[in-house]
């Protein structure tokens, strides 16, 4: 088998990481050899990025920092000439990484394919830290940055700001007299924040959840689900944190069975009326709860930074912080995706495993709060 001309400088010392990083790329990619589509999608983006590490930055994997990626998107949006060619297979003699310069519309699938490939890597203790996860704004010449990239680096909450917040409403609730008309409001905005937290549903979705939605996983353990009807009418059963059940039972004063089996009857509660609230009113009351804990940082504890950190977060940023919390925990992707309910980790159509749960159960529990 030839080798392309633009691989065959690796410096000697470079060249072990190098072999170690691709072996790890193999194993990453088996992973995926069910779905063609990720598959190729990752495997060029991942040969990509360790042909640029290796040969072009001259690099190891293991001393990669978010420096590395922003100079490794800037490479790709502005490659020197000799990177770029027609497309050859890479036992190619004159292969080129590129066909031209990459598209901005196009950097949302490399940023989530070397994501992917990083979580897989500190799963495998291969490396420390995943320098994609909190990429800073990537400047493109005379267009704004990609905003899905700037969308997910802003719109999750870290996990102390998280723990602050929860903490904030937990204060909120507690102090106030149990007979105070505002105390069944903070008791809310608590369920609230910890639910969307620990199971990642969609707005839509956790408006539509009622009592008879929350069944037993596992007799023997104890272990609760909730069942979720999801987009395409698809669903799924996503296990309930200890701690969620625990907050479940606060919420509506009884144990989770007699909750479970009982009448059937939404599992927010409205203040008044009766019924589920709609996903507006829902996407309204979690935008209020977010400036109140705003207003509590800035007026209570002078915590400026916080309470910036929170003033315009949504139902979305919980969703997408308790999934980004799941990666940054070592969570396997594809778990995460059948959490969350995605059709796919990038774009194919795929379903949730009937073998999974327990996977999905253990990956919930590492979720703290």
């Amino acid at each position: 088998m030839s080798v392309p001309a633009l691989m065959s400088n690796l410096r000697p010392e470079l060249k072990p990481g190098y072999d170690a990083a691709l072996d790890q790329r193999e194993k990453f990619l088996n992973k995926y050899k069910n779905s063609k589509s990720t598959h190729e999608n990752f495997a060029r983006e991942t040969n990509r990025y360790l042909f640029w590490l290796y040969f072009v930055h001259g690099v190891d994997i293991t001393l990669q920092t978010q420096d590395e990626i922003t100079s490794y998107i800037d490479f790709l949006m502005n490659p020197p000439d000799k990177y770029v060619g027609i497309k050859r297979p890479l036992t190619h003699e004159d292969w080129k990484p590129l066909n031209g310069p990459l598209r901005e519309s196009s950097l949302k699938l490399v940023k989530s394919s070397l994501n992917a490939f990083m979580v897989y890597l500190i799963g495998k203790r291969f490396i420390k830290f995943n320098p994609v996860i909190g990429l800073a704004k990537i400047q493109v010449e005379e267009t704004d940055v990609d905003t899905e990239i700037e969308k997910t680096r802003e719109r999750y909450l870290t996990l102390e700001v998280f723990t602050k917040s929860l903490a904030a409403v937990k204060i909120l609730h507690e102090r106030l007299e149990v007979d105070s008309d505002k105390r069944m409001y903070f008791a809310r905005n608590r369920f609230i924040l910890c639910f969307y937290y620990l199971t990642m549903v969609r707005i839509s979705e956790f408006a539509k959840i009622n009592s008879n939605h929350i069944v037993i996983i596992d007799k023997a353990t104890n272990d609760w689900g909730v069942k979720v009807l999801g987009k395409g009418r698809k669903m799924r059963e996503i296990p309930l944190h200890p701690t969620l059940v625990k907050e479940i039972e606060l919420y509506h004063d009884m144990p989770i069975e007699a909750f479970s089996k009982g009448e059937p009857q939404p599992l927010l509660k409205p203040l008044i009326g009766q019924g589920n609230l709609e996903s507006k009113s829902l996407s309204a009351i979690v935008k209020t709860m977010f400036t109140e804990i705003a207003d509590y940082f800035k007026m209570e504890l002078n915590d400026e930074e916080t309470e910036d950190a929170v003033r315009h977060a949504s139902s979305h940023w919980l969703r997408h912080t308790g999934g980004s919390h799941l990666l940054l925990n070592g969570a396997d992707l594809v778990v995460v995706r059948d959490i969350l309910g995605h059709a796919s980790v990038v774009t194919t159509n795929t379903y949730l495993h009937t073998d999974s749960k327990k996977v999905i159960k253990n990956a919930i529990g590492k979720l703290s709060i």
